[in-house]
């Protein structure tokens, strides 16, 4: 509209040019008539103008259920002259949002204020030019919005709930962001943003000390002064190895002592971040392609820096129980019989596990969405022999396609025009993979990622049952005879632009099919498992990532901590490194140490290259076979905590693993080896070998000033620093766990799968601080469908305070005022569905608590559950129990055994008498 205004504007100008100078026999004459028409088309001018300057957005008073019926009914953005009423957020229920347009020469300046303290500012410049397309973010905050049209202007005041930004432009860009909850009179710039009209940008966090994020690249958290290069490859990495990997989310941290803020550069193309250090630290930005855009998350925590960022590129897809068991995988398991034999030796060996893995060896010539006819030729009659043990298989499929006119896939991919065009634009690119000469599908385009997802349905992935799950590798993509080891930069997609303006989008636009196939093949009632190694922004909506082809070394077992929380960071929450590493061979104790690690991973599995040796877990001999062995049931005891820890990232948009520094506000060297899983367990690695007791003392900073308790034997540590005993191995990692909290565990030793452990029943584990008050939550749900969306689930918030304990359902009112404790923000809550059909749940029965940092209480206890009173001495209805004394191990520790607590029901067990020794 803006843009005709000042066209016709235009037009009248020359024709009135041409007109009185045809007319006009007197120079003077023209002149003055001429003088007259450009003081009315300015006049004009003015009219039209909507000012910016000082606008203040108004309350929403829209209800959700209005937002997003405009939302259908607009299609788009409004644009409109006057603010009005601004949506709601789908997220949080309401907020402020401003949508500004400024027209600055021939560039666009979209300005928009969304909610928590987010701020977008996007410039699109005239004629054809790539954009990343808005299915790359999660529907959420900033899509529904009202436009105000403004004429070029020199400089420009917005301001929302959050922040002041100011804003001047002629060739470049400036903005200032001013949190309004700034100290002092004048309140503090945390982020100068200073770009040209094209694709550069340089932003700088006054205050803030060191930068993180920019993954993935095997090195530790804090930025140096290297350029880091945004541009995904298949390389093999060393350590420390600054160059950039198989993924990237071009979102960096200012950490500072008084706010952590935060900038992602939305952009896909080949891209440089430079570190700044002249007086204050920022980052100057450069791509090759695309549009500026960038996103400005101005915190004031670094926990709420990271949930903006993913409240714009989503919470993660919960994913199904059983892949938060244990993985085990090799390139590649021979045939049918291999694969039985490896899974009898886990039920053998009494090592619980829950899927097994084939590599691209499984396949008929190396032609994905088949079986090699000899090797596999029942496939349906493997997975069902895995499914009658509750296990599953996941098989990969690679994005390059065999050149072949009789394979299925390529012959239609073919006949289709699916494939990416080579610089001519005249036929599809021919590449060298793992087939030989292969070509490679156009994700990028809305039609082949729709044909490709059909492939994983049933009736297309031949011998495929539900317990069938994808792995897609090689997807950066990765082309053996091209110089950078990927696609040609100037081959054309069916979109018309070059693949370097996009290239980081490849990897996610698979992943985003694949994971739409698997859950169309059950008409949307399953949940898929699928992992990626190539991702961007926004890839944690539909799978997990690993860290790739790392090696058997103790320095890639230390790097995998920073780069898994890097991604973490970066929203990416359920991620792994391959444990024992994929190439060579480790010696036991480095195998020992990385499984113990990997226990607390949030995506487990072990993997190794087709040259190294073997490495099931009893191969190593009986003493290394039992420390794997623990380690991994160590893992299966702590599903209950970590299942309600991915729940809790669903939820909030928070990570399952978090760095030292969300509660130091300050980076340090620990941060790169000590590392928080959930809210109440804090872990550090061990990243070199032991060889006696003084070696194996290691020190644990500990955050906050509560206690800290040893999580295996309850053993107390006051901060800032534990000295915590990590040999012999068998004593595994320092765990440890936080005072003030309630863990849920499962009760019994581990059973073979995460499944059959649900029939299990639970202990909680509590760790009293001086105050006598602890938090905790545990999530249940079927652990497999999509029934949680519509209230079939159980969420129970548990709250110990002096003498007693509750369990009741955990909601927005419940959970007020424990958010913190909780390690949750509820203004990042979804919205959910209240749970129903509770009951129906499992695991169902509490049976036993354990305590730490109290004492052995008197045998009294009552039991409370709706018009159900149990009083265990002397009531109606006996409840047996048993109290167990501890203390003599550990000062201040006991458990209550032989309890029946129903989980779905609202309970109260009060420890009747003083605080004393019996």
């Amino acid at each position: 509209y803006q843009r005709r205004v000042h066209g016709d504007i235009l037009s009248v100008y020359f024709f009135s040019l041409i007109f009185f100078k045809k007319t006009m026999r007197s120079a003077v004459r023209f002149r003055i008539v001429f003088a007259i028409v450009i003081f009315c088309i300015l006049a004009v001018q003015f009219v039209l103008q909507v000012r910016v300057s000082n606008f203040r957005p108004v309350d929403a008073s829209s209800t959700l259920q209005d937002n997003e019926a405009a939302t259908s009914r607009q299609g788009s953005p409004v644009e409109s002259s006057n603010s009005g009423d601004v949506p709601s957020d789908p997220l949080s229920g309401g907020n402020r949002t401003l949508f500004t347009r400024i027209l600055s020469g021939n560039n666009v300046l979209e300005v928009t204020a969304c909610a928590h303290g987010i701020w977008r500012l996007r410039v699109v410049p005239p004629g054809k030019v790539f954009q990343i397309g808005e299915e790359v973010l999660d529907r959420g905050i900033c899509r529904e919005s009202i436009s105000i049209l403004a004429t070029a202007a020199s400089s420009a005041t917005l301001e929302s709930d959050t922040a002041i930004v100011e804003m001047t432009w002629s060739l470049t860009l400036q903005a200032r962001f001013r949190p309004r909850s700034a100290d002092g009179d004048d309140p503090w710039v945390v982020l100068n943003t200073s770009a040209n009209f094209h694709l550069e940008a340089r932003t700088s966090f006054p205050g803030a000390k060191a930068l993180v994020g920019l993954p993935e690249r095997a090195i530790n958290l804090n930025l140096t002064d290297s350029d880091y290069h945004l541009y995904n490859q298949d390389r093999h990495y060393n350590v420390p190895d600054a160059e950039g990997l198989y993924g990237t989310v071009p979102v960096v941290y200012g950490v500072g002592s008084r706010r952590t803020v935060a900038v992602l550069w939305h952009n896909a193309a080949r891209t440089t971040g430079r570190p700044i250090r002249d007086g204050e630290v920022g980052m100057q930005w450069k791509s090759s392609g695309g549009i500026l855009d960038l996103f400005v998350f101005l915190g004031p925590t670094p926990a709420a820096t990271a949930r903006q960022l993913t409240s714009i590129s989503g919470h993660i897809a919960l994913p199904p129980l059983f892949s938060l068991g244990y993985h085990q995988c090799r390139w590649n398991y021979d045939d049918e019989q291999d694969v039985l034999q490896v899974d009898a030796g886990f039920d053998i060996h009494n090592i619980p596990y829950d899927v097994i893995w084939l590599d691209i060896e499984h396949t008929d010539g190396k032609r994905y969405f088949t079986w090699d006819p000899k090797k596999f030729p029942d496939p349906t009659g493997l997975l069902n022999k895995l499914q009658a043990k509750g296990r599953r298989m996941v098989a990969i499929t690679d994005p390059h396609v065999k050149v072949d006119g009789r394979y299925q896939f390529y012959a239609e991919s073919k006949r289709l025009n699916h494939f990416l065009l080579d610089h001519t634009g005249n036929q599809p690119f021919e590449g060298d993979c793992w087939p030989g000469r292969s070509s490679w599908l156009d994700f990028h385009d809305q039609r082949v990622r729709e044909w490709y997802s059909t492939w994983f349905h049933f009736d297309k992935w031949s011998g495929s049952t539900e317990n069938l799950h994808a792995w897609i590798d090689m997807n950066e993509p990765s082309v053996f005879n091209q110089r950078e080891g990927t696609l040609p930069p100037l081959a054309l997609h069916l979109n018309g632009f070059r693949h370097e303006d996009q290239h980081n989008l490849y990897g996610l636009y698979q992943t985003m099919a694949a994971y739409q196939g698997l859950k169309e093949r059950t008409q949307g009632k399953e949940r898929p498992f699928l992992l990626t190694r190539s991702f961007f922004t926004g890839t944690q909506r539909y799978g997990a990532v690993w860290t790739g082809d790392n090696a058997a070394n103790w320095e890639q077992l230390a790097v995998s901590v920073p780069m898994l929380l890097s991604m973490s960071l970066a929203g990416i929450h359920f991620v792994g490194a391959d444990v024992g590493g994929f190439f060579n061979h480790p010696s036991p104790e480095l195998l020992v140490r990385w499984y113990q690690l990997g226990a607390l991973y949030p995506f487990f599995r072990g993997h190794s290259h087709l040259e190294s040796p073997r490495r099931e877990p009893w191969l190593f001999g009986s003493e290394t076979t039992g420390l794997i062995r623990d380690a991994v049931r160590l893992r299966y005891r702590l599903l209950p905590y970590l299942y309600t820890a991915f729940r809790w990232s669903w939820l909030d948009g928070g990570g399952v693993w978090r760095p030292m520094f969300f509660e130091t506000d300050e980076l340090n060297p620990e941060d790169n080896v000590q590392f928080f899983v959930g809210s109440a367990l804090l872990a550090r690695v061990v990243s070199q070998p032991l060889n006696n007791q003084a070696e194996g003392i290691l020190d644990v900073q500990l955050p906050g000033d509560k206690e800290w308790f040893n999580f295996a034997t309850g053993a107390v540590h006051y901060p800032p620093t534990a000295h915590v005993p990590a040999w012999p191995l068998e004593r595994g990692l320092p765990l440890l766990q936080r005072a003030g909290t309630i863990v849920p565990l499962a009760s019994t030793i581990p059973r073979s799968t995460a499944t059959q452990q649900r029939e299990d029943g639970l202990t909680l584990q509590v760790a009293l601080g001086k105050d006598s008050h602890a938090v905790g939550s545990i999530y249940v749900d079927d652990g497999h469908s999509f029934a949680f969306e519509d209230g079939f689930y159980c969420h129970r918030l548990f709250v110990w305070s002096g003498q007693v304990l509750r369990g009741a359902e955990l909601n927005r009112e419940s959970a007020a005022g424990l958010e913190s404790a909780l390690g949750t923000d509820a203004t990042f809550w979804r919205q959910s569905t209240r749970s129903q059909r509770c009951e129906e749940t499992k695991p169902t029965i509490i049976n036993k608590i354990k305590v730490f940092g109290s004492h052995l209480p008197s045998s009294s206890v009552f039991f409370r559950n709706a018009s159900l009173e149990v009083r265990a001495a002397s009531q109606k209805v006996q409840h047996t129990f048993h109290l167990v004394d501890l203390s003599r191990d550990v000062p201040g520790s006991f458990q209550i055994e032989g309890l029946s607590i129903p989980l779905h029901a609202d309970w109260i067990i009060h420890l009747i008498g003083d605080q004393a020794e019996p």
